[in-house]
């Protein structure tokens, strides 16, 4: 927690601790916790109480400006729930920024490998002290990347918890109904619950956590989960709230990373058959063999073609689109990459192609069979 939340923090314990004794009772700072949604429960139930007491006017055998001093400590209530409401805006307005910047580095990753370790790395920079990807595999729970603030160790000890075989089934867990109802979730005063993960938690020590769910069309394929915001000491709704946020958009960029990585392997495929078809017409004497959307551009002899001139299959998309008017920034946005990374893939082209202009290039790519 900053050092000013932790100075409201304290002030709070403060008024609750004089509120308390006003009604007969001990203030417990422990059972309140350090999350900024009990804090400003207190505080609430503090004003009403003050409210009330001055309401009733001056009591037996109290002495005289004990009502002021009761409206003194009723301000101090207000300035402190409006200055707790101010800090909670801007730690969430920053998260959001986070969050869209994390979001765009997940819609870039070139590979489900990249994706797996950007996504916790991401999700801790927002402000959380430890965060996990997992995957689900026949309803059983199985981690594949964990980032934390606490140093390697612990990341370790999570991931071998977490992929320790047998692993562990998701059924009577939390996380079973996250999958079937497909939203994120918040649980608190789970230290003891036997439908928690027995392995993490004797690691991590939690009292509360969110998870959210990646879809792959209507199918949960994996979960984040996260257990403390840095800046409260615990997790909330909008935590939760902004977790499932996230999780939304990096399942459909997932969705996009495996759907290029089939198309890959697939271009591989045909690939290796094409180069298999060549080395049989070579053998026969041909010295060319043009096919059509074929992945790969060219010359029409490629006998001693040096490969360093071959178009890769990202440059053959790129020049589609440049083929078809498209700016650098509109072609970022259609591959999911950004306009300096596209800027860069039409230089390779232009010299691959030996063309001097883009126009140019555009031509010779409408004059392919």
């Amino acid at each position: 927690m900053s050092e000013s939340g932790e100075e409201m923090l304290s002030q709070a314990h403060a008024i609750l601790d004089v509120v308390a004794g006003l009604e007969n009772r001990r203030h417990s700072p422990a059972g309140l916790g350090r999350g900024w949604e009990s804090v400003n429960r207190a505080l609430e139930h503090a004003d009403s109480t003050l409210r009330r007491l001055v309401a009733r006017g001056q009591p037996e055998p109290h002495p005289d400006g004990w009502v002021e001093n009761l409206k003194l400590l009723t301000g101090e209530v207000a300035l402190l729930r409006n200055r707790i409401l101010t800090h909670n805006l801007a730690m969430r307005g920053d998260m959001m920024h986070k969050a869209d910047r994390a979001l765009q580095l997940l819609r870039a990753a070139e590979s489900e490998r990249e994706f797996s370790e950007l996504l916790p790395t991401e999700l801790v920079k927002l402000g959380f002290v430890r965060a996990m990807y997992s995957t689900v595999n026949d309803m059983r729970w199985v981690t594949r990347s964990v980032h934390t603030v606490n140093g390697e160790n612990e990341r370790e000890l999570l991931l071998r918890a977490g992929q320790q075989p047998p692993f562990r089934e998701l059924r009577g867990l939390f996380e079973y109904e996250m999958i079937q109802q497909g939203k994120a979730m918040l649980q608190q005063g789970i230290r003891k619950s036997p439908r928690v993960h027995p392995e993490l938690i004797e690691i991590t020590e939690s009292e509360s956590y969110v998870s959210a769910p990646l879809l792959a069309g209507q199918i949960v394929t994996g979960f984040v989960s996260l257990d403390v915001n840095a800046a409260t000491g615990s997790v909330d709704a909008f935590d939760r709230d902004l977790v499932g946020l996230i999780c939304g958009g990096a399942g459909i960029a997932l969705e996009r990373i495996r759907a290029l990585e089939g198309i890959t392997q697939l271009h591989a495929g045909i690939e290796q058959s094409m180069e298999s078809m060549r080395a049989i017409m070579r053998g026969n004497g041909v010295d060319t063999l043009t096919v059509k959307g074929t992945d790969r551009v060219r010359d029409a002899d490629f006998d001693g073609v040096d490969d360093s001139e071959v178009l890769t299959r990202r440059e053959n998309q790129v020049l589609r689109l440049l083929a078809r008017g498209q700016t650098n920034s509109e072609i970022g946005q259609r591959l999911f990459v950004s306009e300096g990374t596209a800027k860069t893939h039409v230089r390779n082209i232009l010299r691959k192609l030996g063309a001097s202009n883009r126009t140019q290039a555009a031509e010779i790519f409408r004059q392919q069979p």
